[in-house]
């Protein structure tokens, strides 16, 4: 008998059909994919000459052109993808922006020191901006204001405090700000910083309050606290009198009470205690917490931060013979007891 293959049933014709329909799906997937990698790179392409032009136009002569765009690159820093592009661009973008911060017209510097701050809170442009010298930037800056201004600050104080107080949340920012290693300009500018947070007007004080939160983070350097004790710990002393002023920002008097925390914290390694109670920091730490005894929440004078801090501070006194045998003076133990039994946070 002669082998006969197969009919070609119904199921070898529906196989053939859909085979020839997944290969036309196939093709029309491959040609939307190839027309999308167009417009990516027509967009990637346009964002380039878009980005390109603006930074030619804040170099521009025209003062309105430069406000102009300052103003676009700073609303771009508040989202994620503006902050992308910019980054894309930030090898020739980022000198200009610092270049500008000595801009003539106060408009435009103020612009490009929100850009700035916001950029700051970024990790990966925070890195870039330290490697181009911004903490290094600003300081000029400052050096130049102290001496046109006492009290030091100029233009655009809050912003210079705020981005300075950003960028010093990292260790990099704080070695240059310490100026390590640079002999006796070595802490020069703690010792400026603590000065600049001297206000005797409540709204000035406010406004150059996150240079007290730079001092926050400074403090947290062994450099930083060192500088706080020369000549007789006179920086220091000058932070318990603000300290215990009233009138004063939330975001000021916590920074405070973290600066004392921090010292108090780093007294035993720094071998600095007798001079922490010779400098009156523990009265002052002691007064305040004591005005908190018998009072409600709403009636404290200090907020839940402020207190954390400086009770984390004490509990670091109570280990060093010498610090503890003044808060055994003071009674803290009665004042802790207190407000541990009122105490609802």
């Amino acid at each position: 008998a002669l082998f006969q293959s197969p009919k070609a049933g119904p199921q070898s014709l529906q196989r053939n059909t859909r085979g020839k329909a997944e290969s036309e799906r196939d093709g029309t997937r491959r040609e939307r994919e190839r027309r999308e990698r167009e417009r990516k790179r027509g967009r990637e392409g346009n964002m380039q000459d878009f980005m390109g032009e603006l930074i030619g136009f804040l170099e521009d002569g025209r003062e309105e052109v430069r406000l102009s765009a300052a103003t676009t690159v700073a609303g771009l820093t508040g989202s994620v993808d503006g902050i992308k592009m910019l980054l894309t661009k930030s090898q020739s973008l980022f000198p200009v922006l610092l270049k500008m911060l000595h801009d003539q017209s106060d408009k435009v510097a103020e612009q490009v020191y929100a850009t700035l701050v916001n950029l700051s809170l970024d990790e990966a442009a925070c890195k870039i901006l330290l490697g181009f010298g911004v903490v290094e930037r600003v300081m000029e800056i400052l050096r130049n204001s102290r001496a046109n201004e006492a009290g030091g600050g100029g233009r655009n104080v809050s912003l210079t405090a705020k981005l300075l107080s950003n960028l010093t949340l990292h260790e990099d920012a704080v070695d240059k700000l310490l100026q390590k290693g640079k002999g006796p300009l070595e802490g020069f500018f703690v010792t400026w910083i603590v000065q600049a947070t001297v206000c005797a007007d409540v709204e000035a004080q406010n406004e150059k309050e996150y240079f007290a939160a730079v001092l926050t983070n400074i403090s947290q350097d062994e450099v930083g606290r060192r500088v706080l004790f020369d000549s007789d710990s006179a920086n220091l002393k000058v932070l318990n009198g603000e300290l215990g002023k009233k009138n004063q920002s939330a975001l000021r008097r916590e920074s405070l009470c973290k600066v004392v925390r921090n010292v108090f914290m780093g007294c035993s390694k720094d071998d600095k205690v007798e001079e922490v109670v010779e400098s009156g920091s523990i009265d002052t730490c002691v007064g305040l917490l004591s005005s908190c005894v018998g009072k409600k929440e709403e009636e404290q004078e200090l907020s839940v931060l402020c207190r954390q801090a400086l009770l984390e501070g004490v509990l670091c006194l109570a280990g060093e013979e010498k610090s503890r045998s003044v808060l055994w003076k003071q009674k803290v133990p009665d004042i802790l007891q207190k407000l541990y039994e009122q105490e609802t946070n």
